[in-house]
């Protein structure tokens, strides 16, 4: 499959985000690989190989602009 920069970057966006969704809700994929990218016909992302999926250890804190602390910058 040949893919023009712009696709790449899409493909790699998609990516992004699903990792993103999994980490919001504290699942680590652990196996990420270019092999577990799959792109499907109408140019769907799917990340597959979610056998060594865990829970992380972490909590996500996901504050807004408003709740966090104003930095001194002197």
């Amino acid at each position: 499959m040949n893919l023009t920069f712009t696709k790449m970057l899409r493909v790699f966006v998609n990516v992004c985000q699903a990792v993103a969704y999994a980490h919001e809700r504290q699942i680590l994929h652990r196996d990420l690989k270019p092999n577990n990218i799959m792109l499907g016909k109408f140019g769907e992302v799917l990340l597959v190989d979610w056998g060594l999926p865990s829970r992380s250890k972490w909590k996500v804190i996901n504050l807004k602009r408003s709740q966090r602390k104003p930095q001194n910058n002197m």
